[in-house]
């Protein structure tokens, strides 16, 4: 759909929406220069925290011998997959650190094919 066809927009003109790109490409440029190392440090302490959890519901659901166990194993691993669905998967989706301007760091590759994603992660590039 071209944005001639939205109404809301039927209005501008093509210098009118070339004004727009250029504002819009400004805005990310300013977003992506002030991204760094402590939105990297954050991200790996998301990927820590997300994995120690995943790992804990698992053995707490594997070594429980009660419904409560099971219960609060099955919580946990669901709130795991959400952190790593809706936080890691949202910041490395939109590579919010440059990612793959970074050779070698093991978040490059991170969610690419991932089993639990059902999104081609090319269509973020």
């Amino acid at each position: 759909m071209a944005i001639s066809q939205v109404a809301a927009y039927a209005h501008l003109s093509e210098v009118d929406v070339d004004s727009l790109g250029r504002e819009l490409d400004a805005i990310r440029a300013n977003i992506e220069d002030s991204l760094g190392s402590k939105d990297a440090a954050y991200i790996r302490r998301t990927i820590m925290f997300q994995r120690t959890l995943d790992v804990a519901a698992r053995l707490v659901i594997g070594c429980s011998r009660r419904r409560t166990g099971w219960l609060l194993g099955t919580i946990a691993l669901a709130a795991a997959k959400s952190i790593e669905n809706m936080e890691i998967g949202h910041n490395v989706g939109h590579r919010a650190m440059g990612l793959d301007e970074r050779p070698g760091d093991p978040l490059q590759h991170m969610g690419m094919g991932h089993a639990g994603s059902f999104v081609s992660m090319a269509l973020f590039a």
